[in-house]
């Protein structure tokens, strides 16, 4: 943050809470909330992204438990009265003066990039700090005379000034010489400008910055510095709940790919299948030549058209029948193994396609050109028209307890709106489409005889179940999303433990 944004910063939340008693002090991660007795909050921001102090109504809540510097902050400033808030010139550093019965107590607060910072004193000492860095010496500003100027802006650079103002008196320079830009360079050295907040793209502005407003037709001005900056402040939030959703995504993208890239091997196994068809029939028709304890026999393969010979393996410890019943159930393991094979790739595609869906979703995300404002694909998730005298669950109860288990796709998402509760054991097979399992959280430990049971359901309600064995994944429903417009039955889990099963 610059220091004439802080400044003008400064001046407004001083004419908005000053007279206003602090009720309760809040701290999530790196943002504090401080509400006031006038219904208002302070929201002060140290992160690296959006570095800011402000009165907005942040999309965040507070933590049931507070961190040990909040509790100091407690400690000294609750129940306190903001008297002032103020900044001074060129320096990074905004204080808000508190009275309580005990004396005078000061909230520094420091925006200098990484060393963003808050710290708590009384009248002289400080008393404790948020990231364990000092306020530092005040910078002594010089104020230039016409020639100091032009030497400074041939370097593009006056000390204590933001990029964005050098840049305007540079500019002011070029089109009316040292005289407009001298003229320009007191006002702001004097802070005598009128502070009004911009948007300009995406970046803040304290004042109309003649250069930049002119190459952009997007500027946008609002009625105060803190309506700007809770909108950016809830963008940000947005901004972070989408990278998570995005490095979930990519998470469960890379989980897919590997298991379609090993099914893609296991076709190609399994594709052979004719070929134990074709040595079965061919060792089946030389049977009389075959003798016990061979480990390989040569004979012609009619299936080809040159009438070639070929050499097949042999089992040592088989008769010759078992070597033909071999390769006779080897061809049909293989083709049986190949049609569950591609059922699994359709679906592992299937699930892959719907994720990049999800991908490309979070990437439109963009913000509004009119006032800035971040919008996401507006898709409405159709209702689940549910007949209430027929249930699209089943029920089944073991060891006391009610588990439900969805009949379809549209009835798992059922399941998951509006029966199972966030501390629910949610059940699904690995890899497969199949049944939503939910176990009703009816005492504090579920048996593990109770587990098995609901992974079995959820195994024989699924398409893995010809498979005879297989693994079942669980986690409790808080972990379990439903991904905006994603198919029905489609879910996204994100934490998961899992069991193996066997029918």
């Amino acid at each position: 943050m610059d220091t004439f944004t802080l400044y003008a910063l400064s001046e407004e939340l001083d004419s908005k809470i000053s007279g206003a008693l602090i009720d309760k002090i809040y701290q999530i991660d790196e943002t504090f909330l401080l509400k006031l007795s006038n219904k208002q909050t302070v929201v002060i921001s140290l992160t690296p992204q959006l570095p800011a102090i402000f009165v907005g109504n942040p999309p965040i809540k507070p933590p049931s438990s507070p961190t040990a510097f909040c509790m100091i902050m407690r400690k000294f400033l609750t129940r306190g009265l903001i008297k002032r808030v103020y900044s001074y010139k060129f320096y990074r550093f905004c204080v808000i003066d508190i009275q309580k019965k005990s004396g005078i107590f000061k909230l520094f607060l420091t925006f200098t990039g990484k060393g963003n910072n808050l710290i708590v004193s009384d009248s002289g000492n400080i008393i404790s700090n948020f990231k364990g860095y000092t306020l530092g010496e005040h910078p002594d500003i010089k104020f230039l005379d016409s020639e100091e100027l032009i030497n400074a802006l041939e370097c593009s650079n006056i000390d204590g000034f933001p990029p964005f103002a050098v840049d305007e008196i540079v500019s002011v320079y070029k089109n009316f010489g040292i005289e407009g830009a001298f003229s320009r360079y007191t006002q702001l050295y004097n802070f005598d400008i009128k502070f009004t907040p911009f948007l300009i793209g995406n970046r803040v502005y304290p004042y109309k910055v003649s250069n930049i407003s002119e190459k952009f037709t997007y500027a946008t001005d609002f009625q105060s510095f803190s309506e700007l900056y809770d909108l950016l402040f809830k963008n940000m939030v947005v901004n972070i709940s989408i990278s998570e959703d995005e490095q979930r995504y990519r998470k469960e993208l890379k989980r897919f790919e590997k298991t379609l890239l090993k099914i893609d091997n296991e076709i190609n196994i399994k594709k052979n299948f004719q070929y134990y068809f074709e040595m079965g029939e061919l060792l089946k028709n030389n049977i009389h030549n075959i003798k016990k304890g061979e480990s390989q026999i040569e004979v012609v393969n009619y299936f080809t058209q040159n009438l070639d010979t070929v050499v097949i393996p042999l089992k040592i410890d088989k008769l010759p029948i078992e070597n033909v019943e071999f390769y006779f159930e080897q061809g049909k393991k293989f083709k049986r193994g190949l049609t569950k094979l591609i059922d699994r790739k359709n679906f592992i595609e299937s699930e892959i396609e719907n994720i990049k869906k999800e991908l490309s979703s979070l990437k439109e995300s963009n913000f509004n050109k009119d006032r800035g404002v971040m919008k996401s694909p507006e898709i409405k998730e159709k209702e689940i028209q549910v007949d209430e005298k027929v249930k699209p669950y089943k029920e089944e109860v073991f060891e006391g307890v009610t588990i439900f288990i969805g009949k379809s796709s549209s009835a798992n998402d059922y399941l998951v709106k509006h029966v199972g509760k966030p501390d629910n054991l949610w059940l699904h097979v690995k890899d497969y489409s199949g049944a939503h399992v939910i176990i009703p959280k009816a005492r504090k430990e579920i048996s593990q005889e109770l587990l098995l049971f609901a992974a079995k359901k959820a195994f024989e309600n699924s398409k893995a179940r010809e498979n005879g064995k297989g693994e079942v994944i669980y986690t409790e429903l808080k972990y379990v999303k439903k991904p905006k417009g994603g198919k029905p039955g489609l879910v996204h889990v994100s934490k998961f433990n899992t069991i193996f099963v066997k029918l």
